[in-house]
């Protein structure tokens, strides 16, 4: 297997769809019910409460690690790098977790920031992101157009627009350095950044198999973004503590990434098909939603952070709402020009249609007139051409008559010349007299043979049921004074079958048969024929061998041809028409005629016939 064809193999995903968000929904009960019952303080004392959420915190990045390597391990190609990334970011998270919860637990003192351990916590959203832009993008998708520079647009102006209302004035108040204060907005700013990238994705094309995935991503994300937020805040406001409600969202943002890892395994695997309305209705419902969510989220936040709300926040967030206006209005306008463009182009493709119908409907009445006149023309010669065939019919039969005439009167007195004067005429008179009346009896045959193949190009077949053996055995009979004077042993077999068949044109073909068979027999031996019948799945075959003195396969389609003989005629009479008459009546049946011999050693000839019985 090449490369190629390696990178687009899908293995097999792991068995169970809905298994990992289960779990995680019963991990998140357990997590709430042991919080609500107070047992960590029961059990561990003042620090239970911090012990519960870093052993959460890490099982759930640990877990999902694990099942993002799960969802790569089925999949292959730039699918397989993309979890591959995500995975490695979850077990970052997971050690710059270990690292918080040793000084928080062990030290006992949480980590000042900045601190290297941010590093850690930084790479998740870094390798979400690349893992994110690493996911094959779907087909016909080209370019990157204004309507997705707007859409970015929208969610950088509202994420900046969330910093400045949360963030602005309690870190300003924090007295605390822009050194200090820095890596920190980095760190909430790289998932805040995650988050857009994977809401800028699901908004701006059209997924088949990996939407359900992707907003499993963006809600998991947007937890993860709104909780380091509110971490921060609190933080800046020495308002945080173990306990808060927000604790639990760290799970969740998890268990979302999970879910969609395990979902994109499966959709990649099972490739279900969408619906091209169900994707129209999907990008009109995103459409009409997402600038509205976006507003709604920054006036949530507002409300939610009215106290810190100040002049200078004030000042700031309206240049954020004006960049943000200038970003819809741009892209607004531009999917206008472009609606306005693809009703334009579809307007133009209606008219051309109408055209092209007009057009059709003219060719279609021009077609059906030159019909009308072609077959008036082809009526017309066709009776044209049955009258002279019909007139070349008389006039062969004439011409035959004509020639026959003279050729019986030529052979009439030869008879009397050698009855009367016989015995005055020398043994070379005689010898030319002879040699007269034999050709002119060949000649009579070679009218009437020319008059048989004529017949059989003009009569119709008229398939009638025939019974086969008996035909064989009629043919047989006719030629049974032939059979005595040869000594000739002639055996023929045949089943019980009546076939629907031109039996005038079959019992020619198997008399001439015949009586080649007898007439082409070796001078040193008597004539062995055999007739046999079979029966095959859709065609009956009768096989006429003798034991001959055969003919060179070269010849073979020679002697099926008119006028066509491999020997003298002072050898073997005949006048080189029968095996012509015999192909054409069995052609004219839908059947074929062909041989096989060797020189010396017999011919066998093969009758093939459509099994049509009645």
């Amino acid at each position: 297997m090449d490369a190629k064809a390696k990178s687009e193999q899908i293995v097999e995903a792991p068995r169970g769809r809905f298994t990992v968000a289960v779990g995680f929904g019963i991990a998140l009960i357990a997590y709430f019910s042991v919080l609500l019952a107070d047992l960590p303080a029961l059990f561990l004392g003042a620090k239970g409460t911090a012990v519960v959420n870093g052993a959460a915190w890490m099982f759930a990045s640990v877990a999902t690690a694990w099942i993002c390597l799960r969802a790569a391990h089925s999949l292959s190609g730039r699918h397989r790098r993309a979890w591959q990334l995500v995975a490695i970011g979850c077990l970052l998270w997971f050690l710059g977790q270990c690292v918080w919860s040793y000084y928080e637990l062990v030290v006992g003192a949480v980590p000042q920031f900045p601190h290297w351990m941010q590093l850690l916590f930084i790479q998740y959203p870094l390798l979400l992101i690349a893992g994110l832009l690493t996911l094959p993008k779907p087909l016909g998708v080209h370019g990157f157009t204004i309507r997705h520079a707007g859409n970015l647009g929208l969610l950088v102006c509202t994420l900046l627009a969330v910093f400045v209302i949360a963030i602005t004035e309690p870190a300003i108040q924090s007295n605390r350095t822009v050194l200090s204060v820095a890596p920190t907005l980095v760190q909430v700013g790289m998932y805040a950044v995650a988050c857009i990238v994977a809401l800028y994705l699901l908004w701006s094309y059209p997924w088949q198999a990996a939407y359900w995935p992707l907003t499993w991503i963006v809600v998991g994300m947007t937890v993860h973004a709104a909780t380091f937020i509110f971490d921060v805040h609190s933080r800046f406001t020495a308002t945080y503590s173990v306990s808060d409600w927000f604790n639990a969202a760290w799970i969740y943002s998890f268990a979302s990434v999970a879910c969609a890892a395990r979902e994109y395994a499966w959709s990649t695997l099972h490739r279900p098909q969408v619906a091209r309305a169900s994707l129209m209705r999907r990008e009109r419902w995103l459409e009409a939603t997402m600038p509205a969510l976006m507003i709604v989220v920054m006036v949530t936040v507002a409300a939610g952070n009215v106290e810190w709300i100040s002049q200078r926040v004030i000042f700031l967030c309206a240049g954020v709402g004006l960049v943000f206006a200038l970003f819809l209005g741009m892209r607004e306008a531009w999917i206008h020009i472009e609606e306005d463009r693809l009703v334009t182009k579809l307007n133009n493709s209606h008219d051309n249609l109408v055209s092209a119908n007009a057009e059709l409907s003219r060719t279609e009445q021009q077609m059906r007139s030159f019909n009308a006149a072609l077959e008036q023309r082809v009526t017309e010669r066709t009776q044209e051409l049955q009258s002279a065939y019909r007139e070349l019919e008389s006039f062969s039969y004439a011409v035959a008559h004509d020639i026959k005439a003279p050729l019986r009167a030529v052979n009439a007195f030869g008879a009397l010349l050698i009855e009367e004067h016989g015995k005055t005429l020398d043994s070379r008179a005689l010898g030319y007299v002879e040699r007269m009346r034999r050709g002119a009896l060949h000649m009579a045959q070679l009218v009437d043979d020319l008059l048989a193949y004529a017949r059989i190009e003009r009569l119709e077949l008229q398939a009638q049921p025939t019974n086969v053996a008996a035909l064989i055995n009629k043919c047989i009979a006719e030629q049974r004074d032939e059979i005595a004077r040869l000594k000739a042993d002639v055996a023929a077999s045949s089943p019980p079958l009546t076939l629907l068949a031109d039996g005038a044109a079959l019992e020619q073909t198997l008399r001439n048969l015949l009586q080649n068979a007898l007439k082409f027999s070796h001078p040193s031996m008597p004539p062995q024929v055999r007739i046999r019948v079979e029966v095959f799945a859709e065609q009956l075959q009768i096989t006429v061998s003798d034991n001959g003195i055969g003919f060179d396969m070269q010849y073979h389609d020679r002697i099926f041809a008119l006028f066509q003989r491999l020997h003298r005629p002072d050898e073997y009479a005949g006048t080189g028409i029968g095996l012509a008459i015999a192909r054409k009546a069995i052609e004219r049946m839908g059947g074929r005629l062909w041989a096989e011999s060797k020189p010396n050693e017999g011919a066998t000839f093969y009758i093939g016939l459509p099994l049509l019985t009645s």
